[in-house]
C-alpha cells in the first residue's frame, strides 16, 4: 500500500514471536535488508504491535 506522499506500508502477521525471530535471522532477509539500506531507502521504520482482537465480515 502506498500513501499520498508515496510512502509504502506493508503489514505482515506472524503466529508467534519465534516466527518473527526466524524471519529476522533468515539469510535472504538479511541480504534484502542490507541492500535496502545501501541502495533503496533513505530511512524506514518498523513497528511490532500485538493484535488483541481481530474479526471480519464477508457478505455472501
Amino acid at each position: 500500500m502506498t500513501d499520498q506522499d508515496g510512502r509504502d506500508l506493508t503489514v505482515i502477521y506472524y503466529a508467534a514471536e519465534a516466527s518473527i525471530a526466524a524471519w529476522k535471522a533468515h539469510p535472504e532477509h538479511l541480504e534484502a535488508q542490507r541492500l535496502g539500506r545501501a541502495r533503496w531507502y533513505a530511512s524506514y521504520s518498523v513497528e511490532v504491535p500485538r493484535v488483541e482482537r481481530a474479526y471480519a465480515f464477508t457478505r455472501e
